[in-house]
């Protein structure tokens, strides 16, 4: 016979168990009004990136606790959420994006910037490669143009693509083909140089060392901040885009980034 404590019991652990979607909701909803008070771009992915980039109190007020420049409890307390989101991004795989677009949300391939190459050129072996990224100002569009030429200039493979896709030239038939193995990864090479989106591993981009509760990050102050926003940004993307496929792990993953929004909001007042 079921013992009714236990299962009552059961049933009031169940009710304790905080939510932090919602949570983490009302609290970039907050964050949302503070950063539209002050910034007049119309899309919140042009603010993010003026936060992430740009002189700002929220910025101004992190990376120091970043940077080793401020110390105490508080430091240690923002830098233990950090820890913890990268720990539950990296034991939990959330996405955001759909088809070809989706990405994992994760600190160790995070997009920072855009990238301002717009061309690379290189030589090898007698050939010259090169891939160039054209903006079409009228259709405010892009298109990606690589091209391998022998010493007379006469080309050897040339792939012409609508927007930046590594996967779709490593699938091209011509690349398949007409490229030897040496030739393949040098393409390539040049090709993720002129990517427009500076995507990096933040626990290995550069020689400064930053210790944030088990972890070592391997970048810039600055940098680890942008990676902050871009995370939760995503999250936020992932979730209020009804991307997020709704279980106990990934709302774990809310609980940490709900704390960073709210250090974001703390800084400010």
């Amino acid at each position: 016979m079921p013992d009714p404590y236990i299962d009552s019991m059961q049933r009031w652990i169940d009710l304790s168990e905080i939510d932090y979607l919602s949570p983490f909701v009302k609290a970039w909803l907050a964050f949302n009004a503070l950063y539209r008070s002050v910034y007049t771009h119309s899309q919140d992915r042009q603010i993010i990136e003026e936060l992430k980039w740009k002189p700002n109190t929220v910025r101004s007020r992190l990376i120091p606790m970043l940077n080793g420049a401020k110390s105490g409890e508080d430091v240690e307390q923002f830098r233990s959420f950090i820890s913890s989101l990268h720990t539950r991004l990296e034991s939990y795989e959330l996405y955001t994006g759909n088809g070809k677009e989706k990405e994992r949300i994760t600190f160790k391939q995070i997009y920072l910037k855009p990238n301002p190459l717009a061309s690379k050129f290189g030589d090898r072996n007698g050939l010259h490669y090169r891939v160039e990224v054209i903006n079409i100002e009228k259709m405010k569009t892009k298109k990606v143009v690589s091209k391998v030429m022998n010493k007379k200039g006469a080309p050897i493979f040339i792939l012409n693509q609508e927007k930046y896709d590594l996967n779709e030239l490593e699938s091209c038939d011509d690349f398949i083909a007409k490229l030897n193995r040496i030739q393949k990864d040098y393409l390539m090479a040049v090709y993720r140089e002129v990517n427009p989106r500076i995507v990096v591993d933040l626990t290995d981009f550069g020689s400064s060392e930053i210790q944030v509760g088990a972890y070592k990050f391997v970048c810039s102050p600055e940098d680890l901040f942008a990676g902050i926003c871009e995370v939760i940004y995503l999250m936020r993307n992932t979730l209020f885009h009804g991307e997020l496929v709704p279980c106990q792990r990934a709302a774990e993953c809310y609980e940490p980034a709900y704390y960073i929004i709210r250090k974001f909001l703390d800084v400010c007042r």
